[in-house]
């Protein structure tokens, strides 16, 4: 879900430029493209398989653990929505709506909604990430700053011989993470 953060954060700085609009705007039709099988199911799926591996405290009350994953999920199923109705308030208004060669020529409102949406998606995954322990957060951020370092061919998969820059506790969480996904 990280990596799926730092695309939204992406994605809010991309649209503060119309001329980024029509590749955004791809990028999210490929994003929820593909009917079953896309990024959307993906990545939510990841954050369900996340909250159903947490663990709670033996005597947490169970209605706590309900509304916390429920609490989650709508934060996930908010991000979704927002991004969207960005996607289609992006294809709306790029070449009016007919996708044709991506020019973009838009009213200073169109350009506040897409701009809400965009932080909307942004804020509503950041719910997600605020109820995850900032430690946590703190040592995924660190390993995919150091696992972009240890990539010195850039393919985004880690070699035994990059694996070797990493610290042993992030080389089993990296293993891990590439086994599961």
């Amino acid at each position: 879900l990280y990596e799926f953060k730092l695309s939204i954060d992406a994605i809010v700085t991309g649209v503060s430029d119309p001329s980024n609009w029509p590749f955004i705007q791809k990028r999210l039709q490929n994003f929820f493209g593909g009917f079953i099988i896309n990024e959307k199911n993906y990545f939510t799926g990841v954050g369900i398989s996340y909250m159903n591996e947490m663990v709670y405290d033996a005597g947490e009350l169970p209605n706590y653990v309900l509304l916390d994953k429920e609490t989650r999920f709508e934060a996930l199923e908010n991000t979704m929505n927002n991004l969207e109705s960005l996607k289609s308030v992006l294809g709306e208004n790029i070449n009016g709506g007919n996708g044709g060669n991506g020019n973009v020529s838009v009213s200073a409102d169109i350009v506040n909604d897409v701009q809400d949406l965009a932080k909307s998606s942004q804020r509503s995954l950041q719910v997600f990430f605020d109820m995850i322990p900032s430690e946590d957060v703190k040592a995924v951020e660190e390993l995919f700053v150091n696992v972009k370092k240890a990539d010195a061919n850039g393919d985004g998969k880690l070699s035994e011989d990059e694996m070797n820059y990493l610290s042993p506790m992030e080389r089993e969480i990296w293993k891990r993470r590439v086994d599961k996904f």
